[in-house]
């Protein structure tokens, strides 16, 4: 997510257009004011004059938020990476932070930390999270963020749902293989390539194709938000953590 490296590599290379995947916002506008096509997949494109492809998770979190306060939780914290936190809260993790102050959970710094971007940094938010006041959900927006807080949980001997209850608000062929399932948000894959394919296709016949497409997305429950034999909030085992 660094616009210079990518300016030098973009510049060094010999093709025609670029399909950006998950672009920060400086990212993508760097593309827009360049002289070269560019499509945006996913990413912060919301206020990108760039073709677009964005998912309609907004719904979809909104039953997310609705689901985890009605199981008794209160502390619901959000695991984003840097570009979706900086300069403000992209949008769809702003949705479920509204939507917890709707249901009357007061948010704040604590429901999306901020704690850099490398592995180092991201188990170290985990350690100070797990320290003093434990979360009892975890939403995270990527499969690999998923997997290191699956790990780090048995480090901590804690398990879901039975301790924390876990989503990711993306999708992996990995999750399937789990038990119990992981809670997602998943998505037809084919209109996705249609467009790009498509978008591809406009380019190459010398037509400015601009549009922005958005998909239809469900949620996945999964086996990770459903508490089992503990109510949310609930003191951890001794020897675990400290006192809420």
């Amino acid at each position: 997510m660094n616009v210079k490296r990518i300016a030098r590599f973009v510049e060094s290379c010999t093709a025609d257009a670029w399909v950006v995947m998950a672009g920060s916002r400086d990212i993508l506008q760097w593309f827009a004011e360049g002289k070269i096509p560019a499509f945006a997949l996913f990413g912060r494109n919301s206020k990108s004059p760039l073709a677009s492809l964005s998912l309609q998770k907004a719904n979809a979190l909104i039953e997310l938020a609705d689901r985890l306060v009605d199981l008794g939780h209160r502390r619901i914290v959000i695991l984003a990476r840097e570009e979706r936190r900086k300069p403000t809260p992209a949008y769809f993790e702003q949705v479920f932070l509204d939507r917890l102050t709707e249901r009357g959970i007061p948010t704040g710094p604590y429901n999306l930390p901020d704690w850099g971007d490398s592995p180092k940094e991201f188990r170290r938010i985990l350690d100070n999270l797990f320290r003093h006041t434990p979360p009892t959900a975890l939403i995270v927006d990527q499969p690999s963020l998923c997997v290191a807080v699956l790990q780090h949980l048995s480090r901590l001997r804690l398990t879901t749902p039975t301790d924390v209850s876990l989503a990711c608000t993306d999708m992996s062929d990995s999750f399937e293989w789990c038990h119990p399932g992981i809670a997602h948000i998943s998505w037809d894959t084919r209109p996705v390539i249609n467009r790009v394919v498509k978008w591809a296709d406009n380019i190459g016949r010398g037509k400015d194709d601009r549009r922005r497409i958005a998909c239809k997305v469900r949620l996945v429950p999964g086996g990770t938000i459903d508490f089992r034999g503990k109510t949310a909030g609930s003191e951890p085992a001794a020897g675990t953590l400290g006192r809420c």
